[in-house]
């Protein structure tokens, strides 16, 4: 059986058996960045089904009002400032950009929700004009592709990247070298919570082209 709404206000969603807790302010985004048809049904079976792909991705022991660190991100207001126009690896809940400007984990779920699609098969739809924002989450496999095998290729094709990456003991770390004016970024934003979050590795944020 599919996600349902448990309590009207989205409180609770069921899946299956289970019932999961939902933060108000994760209701909130979904409700914002809506552009389905406007019947009820169809909006709230989407919105269930949204919430419950990411609530899968934390540890059950993470409060419902909170966010794990695979799902952070660099700060909004500085995202704003520095004229970033697509971000690659985002989410309805903690996207800084407009609805056809960033691409997520489940677009198949979140296209009603201005997701345009998932990295990599989403960069050709981005302008080459854009400044784009990359953040990804910080699983080898992401990290191992993009930094291993596309980051060239990010960096020829747009005119501005804004890379957030850690510091870490991988296969592609020689890419580091190339970071030139990097700063160390010392906490993430937590879109649920609606706070910092420090961070527990060292992460390095860079602006090129």
């Amino acid at each position: 059986p599919g996600a349902a709404a448990a309590s009207p206000d989205f409180a609770e969603v069921r899946c299956g058996r289970h019932r999961v807790p939902v933060a108000s302010t994760d209701v909130q985004a979904l409700l914002r960045r809506w552009t389905g048809p406007e019947e009820l049904p169809e909006r709230s079976a989407s919105m269930a089904h949204v919430l419950s792909l990411y609530r899968m991705l934390e540890s059950p022991q993470t409060p419902c009002w909170q966010r794990g660190p695979m799902q952070l991100a660099w700060d909004p207001l500085k995202r704003k400032r520095s004229g970033v126009e697509y971000e690659l690896f985002a989410s309805p809940f903690n996207a800084r950009v407009a609805n056809g400007r960033y691409a997520s984990r489940f677009p198949h779920a979140e296209a009603n929700f201005g997701s345009i699609g998932a990295y990599p098969f989403v960069v050709d739809q981005i302008p080459t004009s854009a400044v784009v924002g990359i953040n990804p989450p910080f699983s080898t496999a992401y990290l191992d592709h993009v930094m291993g095998k596309s980051l060239d290729g990010l960096v020829r094709r747009f005119k501005g990247v804004h890379l957030t990456v850690p510091v870490r003991e991988a296969s592609w770390r020689p890419q580091l070298q190339r970071l030139k004016g990097a700063s160390f970024v010392q906490q993430f934003w937590d879109a649920t919570a609606l706070m910092d979050k420090p961070l527990a590795q060292p992460v390095l944020y860079w602006e090129g082209s």
